[in-house]
């Protein structure tokens, strides 16, 4: 993902290839991401709304493959 203001924009799937566009925003530690599937495919999510901290994401998901849940991003250490 990349930031530019408060404006997030970026790549999200299970591998690096074939990946689906996501935009959305970010204010305080609140980021909403919006996913853009290409035509004929689905994404695990349409709209994710996420608290961010030093090395995870936590909320919550809407639509796509899997209708509503909770998910949690966390970075990997190198």
């Amino acid at each position: 993902m990349k930031q530019a203001g408060d404006r997030v924009t970026g790549q999200i799937g299970p591998s690096a290839d074939p990946t689906i566009p996501i935009e959305g925003g970010l204010s305080g530690t609140k980021l909403t991401l919006k996913t853009n599937p290409q035509r004929g495919r689905t994404a695990a999510f349409e709209s994710c709304e996420l608290t961010v901290g030093d090395d995870k994401m936590v909320g919550t998901i809407e639509g796509g493959d899997v209708g509503s849940g909770r998910i949690e991003f966390v970075r990997m250490k190198p």
